[in-house]
């Protein structure tokens, strides 16, 4: 079973060293106000439960972990880490180590706007404390 790594960007900057990436995040853009990559929007998946199965299923046959993302389009901090998670600094690493799958949750701290978040209470998480997540 996984558990929650960390919540926020900053903390979520130091997993970075022992994470990877998605060919499935949207183009990349430099944003004026500061000096790092962003991604331009957070993919939306129809079938979110089916990725993760999916991205199990890869791992336990190539010998990886699963990394999931649970983040959002509308969150500053979600869309920053999907654009770190995607520079070369971090590609091959991720690559190498991980299956990533990245989870649009909507705005879980809302009454009745998240999304996916049976993913969350499937690996031990009752509630999202906020946006981005690492599980």
């Amino acid at each position: 079973m996984f558990k929650p790594i960390v919540s926020g960007l900053l903390a979520a900057l130091v997993m970075i060293g022992l994470s990877a990436v998605s060919s499935a995040l949207a183009e990349l853009t430099a944003h004026e106000d500061h000096e790092y990559p962003e991604a331009r929007s957070y993919t939306v998946s129809q079938d979110a439960e089916g990725k993760v199965d999916a991205a199990l299923m890869r791992a336990g046959e190539n010998g990886k972990r699963v990394m999931l993302v649970m983040g959002a389009n509308w969150c500053h901090d979600s869309r920053a880490l999907a654009g770190w998670l995607a520079t070369e600094r971090f590609e091959t690493m991720i690559k190498r180590h991980y299956e990533l799958v990245f989870i649009n949750v909507g705005t879980p701290q809302s009454e009745g706007d998240g999304h996916n978040l049976g993913i969350a209470k499937r690996f031990g998480l009752d509630e999202l404390p906020g946006t981005p997540n690492l599980l």
